[in-house]
């Protein structure tokens, strides 16, 4: 009793003088879907806890720490069978130091960039599904370094680590290799201009030997514009992908808001000429300060393909619950266009704490 009390006060004293500040936060999810054609019932239980520590230094410079676990139960059923799995693992887990014009991050982070918000060329670091709206993805093991110009450009150096990698493996809860031991350095420049921002990327991965460059943008003149251009180098070989997109917000009723954008993969022997396209059209409209619908259509030229998603959104302050609508998937998967038919009715409810 008396060794606890004396850790207590320790930990007290700590806090206090070194002034940290701890927050706790976190987001549950439970969605429970019926696949039509399948006749199966999925469901799954997601709760993620952020441990955030801040040590103010002094009136310029900071160290923070965010720690979150990530725990999921899903659940399979076509009522003749049932199965379930849980799975539990960090899903941040990094230490930075920061001021007013730099910064450096290492451990278990999100590194994303890039304009385009449907089909994305550069998510060279994460899986966001963008029909998701919590926006979750995977955490790479990288060192993260940021830069801020007087005039208002940046630039970030990384560097996806796989002896970091083996290191959170260690005090990972899962035996399995994790998918974030890779080895890759990399560069981004950032250069703001009077209507919006360019940036220009390069990434290398020493294993593969394989170059990725990047250049993306976007502006706002009224009419949102953005693109983004990718090609990767091996040898010989090459892959170019170009993705663009606008969107507008009509003054109708509440707004009704609308975006287009289309991704075209090319030969890799000639990388302007046209072998495969993608497009996403989307509507979203708010019924009222609670409410929402949206609405998104995708069409592949190549396949001949469509698939629809429709959803209905309410939100409160810490809570949102869904309705949502799937028809088919059409998705990149590297340089080909895959499709899954099927049907999917789901219900989501997502409360932040």
């Amino acid at each position: 009793m008396k060794r606890n009390s004396i850790i207590l006060l320790l930990l007290f004293l700590v806090i206090n003088v070194f002034a940290i500040e701890i927050t706790f936060t976190g987001d549950f999810k439970s969605s429970c879907g019926h696949l039509l054609d399948e006749k199966k019932v999925i469901g799954n239980l997601n709760i993620k806890n952020f441990t955030d520590f801040l040590i103010k230094k002094d009136s310029k410079s900071c160290i923070d720490f965010q720690l979150a676990l990530d725990s999921n139960i899903n659940y399979h059923s076509n009522y003749s069978s049932n199965s379930s799995n849980f799975d539990l693992k960090f899903y941040r887990l990094w230490g930075r130091y920061f001021q007013d014009s730099f910064e450096i991050r290492i451990g278990l982070q999100q590194i994303n960039f890039g304009s385009a918000n449907y089909l994305r060329v550069l998510n060279w670091f994460d899986n966001i599904n963008p029909l998701d709206p919590q926006k979750n993805t995977n955490g790479t093991a990288a060192i993260l370094l940021k830069y801020y110009f007087l005039n208002n450009s940046s630039i970030w150096i990384w560097n996806e680590n796989t002896v970091l990698g083996k290191a959170i493996m260690t005090v990972n809860f899962k035996n399995d290799k994790p998918d974030f031991l890779k080895l890759s350095s990399g560069i981004r420049y950032i250069q703001q201009i009077e209507t919006g921002e360019i940036a220009l990327n390069y990434n290398y991965k020493q294993i593969s030997k394989l170059h990725q460059i990047g250049f993306d943008g976007k502006i706002n003149l009224g009419l949102g514009l953005w693109f983004e251009d990718f090609i990767e180098i091996k040898d010989s070989d090459s892959q170019h992908l170009l993705d663009f997109g606008l969107d507008y917000t009509f003054a109708i009723s509440n707004g009704i808001y609308a975006s287009l954008e289309t991704l075209s993969l090319f030969e890799p022997k000639n990388s302007l000429k046209q072998k495969k396209q993608i497009s996403v059209l989307n509507f979203m409209y708010p019924l009222n300060l609670f409410d929402n619908i949206s609405y998104v259509l995708t069409y592949s030229s190549d396949a001949q393909k469509i698939s629809k998603f429709v959803s209905f959104s309410r939100k409160y302050d810490n809570m949102s619950f869904y309705i949502n609508f799937y028809q088919n998937l059409i998705y990149r998967n590297l340089d080909k266009i895959e499709f899954i038919e099927n049907s999917l009715i789901e219900l989501s409810l997502i409360y932040n704490f």
